[in-house]
C-alpha cells in the first residue's frame, strides 16, 4: 500500500548574515520527477486532491502535515494546484479563484479543530514535472496545467518534533470562470498530492500512513465553516 502526501516547500527564515536574512528550505516535499507520472492508478506518482462537500454533505478542505527538525519561524509556505482548465489562458490561478487561503496549525486527531487561516496572500508559477516539461494528465488523458502557490510573510513559530497540519481552500472566481472545464463550473481547487514510494528524485519528504492511494477517504480532510455551493468529493 502506497502513501500520499500533499506536495509542499516549508521555509524557515534564517539568521541574518552580512546585513541580509536568507530563508531556508527546511521541508521539502515537491512535486515528483517525470518517472511514474499520468500512468495507470497502480503505478502513478500523483493524484489531483479536491476540496469541496463529502457525500454526506460536509464541506472539507484536503490538506497533509509536517513535522519540522528543528525550532524556528515559517516564513514561506508552497504548495502545488492542479487547474481546473485544461487551456492555458484561462487556467492560472487568479483566473480560476477569486480568493485561495492556506490554513495551518498543530495536529489534530479529528481533524475538526487547530488550523486556522494564515494567510491568502500568494504568488504562482506554472511548473511542471521534469524533465520533459510534463503537465498532469488524468485518466481520460486530458492534460492540465500545474501551479506553485507561495504563501509568504508568514512568520509562524513552529517547534521540533511537533506534527503541524495545512490544508488550502480556494473561492471560486465568477460564473464561467470553469465553464470550459471538463468538470464545469464552479472552479474547485485541487490540491496536488505525491506517492512517495513512485515519485523519483525530487521527492524529499516522508510518507505517512494516513494517506493512500488505495484508500480515497483517508486523505487528509479538514472539516472548516464553509459555504459553497455543493460538488461532492470522489
Amino acid at each position: 500500500m502506497n502513501s500520499l502526501n500533499a506536495a509542499i516547500r516549508v521555509f524557515f527564515l534564517g539568521a541574518a548574515l552580512s546585513g541580509l536574512v536568507h530563508a531556508n528550505v527546511i521541508f521539502d516535499r515537491g512535486l515528483p520527477n517525470s518517472t511514474n507520472v499520468n500512468g495507470a492508478p497502480a503505478t502513478r506518482s500523483n493524484e489531483a486532491w479536491l476540496t469541496g462537500f463529502t457525500s454526506s454533505g460536509n464541506y472539507q478542505l484536503v490538506g497533509d502535515n509536517f513535522t519540522p527538525t528543528i525550532n524556528g519561524t515559517i516564513s514561506s509556505i508552497t504548495v502545488f494546484e492542479v487547474a481546473n482548465n485544461t487551456n492555458v489562458a484561462l487556467a492560472t490561478p487568479t483566473q480560476e479563484f477569486a480568493s485561495v487561503t492556506l490554513y495551518e496549525g498543530t495536529n489534530n486527531a479529528a481533524m475538526t479543530t487547530g488550523i486556522s487561516a494564515v494567510s491568502s496572500s500568494y504568488s504562482f508559477a506554472r511548473v511542471f514535472y521534469q524533465p520533459g516539461s510534463v503537465n498532469f494528465i488524468d485518466q481520460t488523458a486530458t492534460a492540465f496545467p500545474i501551479y506553485s502557490l507561495t504563501f509568504s510573510g508568514l512568520n509562524l513559530p513552529v517547534t521540533a518534533g511537533t506534527v503541524y497540519d495545512f490544508a488550502v481552500d480556494a473561492t471560486s472566481a465568477a460564473a464561467g470562470a470553469c465553464a470550459s472545464s471538463p468538470f464545469g463550473d464552479p472552479c474547485f481547487l485541487a490540491l496536488h498530492g505525491t506517492d512517495a514510494a513512485l515519485a523519483g528524485l525530487h521527492n524529499k519528504g516522508p510518507t505517512t500512513s494516513s494517506l493512500t492511494s488505495s484508500s480515497p477517504v483517508a486523505r487528509r480532510r479538514f472539516k472548516v465553516p464553509a459555504t459553497r455551493a455543493a460538488r461532492h468529493l470522489p
